[in-house]
């Protein structure tokens, strides 16, 4: 009696070993699994935020690039012809997509010319015979060279960027000059550009000026706030760019790459909440329990 329950006792701690050893090798396959898929998905994450960051970079300098272009060709033809506001209403109109408004000023500041004519919302603003002091427009009459804005609030209430192109003559006399005006919060190229972006899951793209301040992002709410004390904003703005794991300001985690725009300082950044992988790693948890119950 006493030997057979001495074998009891062994069978039972046998049994109570191989489970706990199957226990353990599963636990530890699960782990080391779930780590590998976690730190795949976590890379892969960061490497297309990245490449997308610099992609949507890339064709914001071209876009820009284009523009100014086209206002210097606007600029040689009003320095050899007459030019009208009829002229100028077709020019806007077909290029429609690059400007909000259009004005040409004199050598003082002073506009000449604007499409269109009536500015939404534009109470007490820019009109025909308008001397205008910002100190933008001083700019541009001092300088005399072409230049993009950093964005910054007009008085219609729009948060703008301004492109400036100077005005000379056949003889290379001064005469003003032309500048279009893009609407970040408008229908444009631009914004459209900023907008469409190749994503299926939760990610977004937002953008940063040079000083840290968000001038585009898919929640309204979150335009012209600072975020300029932020690690991967303050790499944006020495003229970095890469990708990080980061917490946003209001708390959330996000893989995020961030590319830096040449032209105009800007900062675009392309994140995705970091619970975008919650789901692959509890599918990965219910096939492996799946697999080991169908097993044993």
């Amino acid at each position: 009696m006493a030997i057979l329950k001495k074998g009891i006792k062994l069978n039972f701690a046998i049994s109570l070993l191989v489970v706990f050893t199957v226990f353990s090798t599963t636990l530890i396959n699960w782990y080391l699994s779930n780590q590998d898929l976690k730190n795949t998905l976590t890379a892969n994450h960061l490497e297309n935020n990245y490449r997308y960051a610099q992609k949507v970079s890339i064709n914001t300098n071209v876009l820009l690039d284009d523009i100014q272009h086209n206002l210097g060709t606007l600029a040689k033809i009003i320095g050899q012809q007459e030019f009208n506001q009829t002229d100028l209403d077709n020019w806007r109109t077909g290029n429609s997509g690059y400007y909000n408004s259009l004005f040409i000023t004199d050598v003082n500041g002073i506009v000449q010319l604007m499409s269109p004519q009536a500015v939404p919302n534009n109470k007490g603003g820019v009109q025909p015979g308008t001397k205008i002091k910002s100190t933008l427009m001083e700019q541009a009459l001092q300088e005399k060279k072409p230049f993009i804005s950093n964005p910054y609030l007009a008085q219609t209430g729009n948060l703008m960027v301004l492109i400036s192109y100077p005005i000379f003559s056949d003889e290379g006399i001064y005469k003003g000059v032309v500048d279009g005006t893009i609407y970040l919060e408008s229908n444009n190229s631009l914004k459209r550009l900023l907008n469409h972006h190749e994503f299926l899951d939760k990610s977004s793209v937002f953008v940063v000026d040079r000083s840290g301040t968000i001038i585009y992002h898919p929640d309204p709410g979150q335009i012209n706030k600072s975020i300029a004390d932020h690690p991967l904003v303050q790499n944006i703005m020495k003229g970095k760019s890469g990708s990080a794991q980061i917490i946003n300001n209001r708390g959330t985690e996000y893989f995020s790459g961030y590319a830096f725009v040449e032209n105009t300082g800007w900062g675009i950044i392309a994140q995705t909440p970091t619970s975008v992988i919650e789901e692959p790693l509890r599918i990965l948890t219910k096939k492996l329990l799946f697999n080991h119950f169908r097993f044993y």
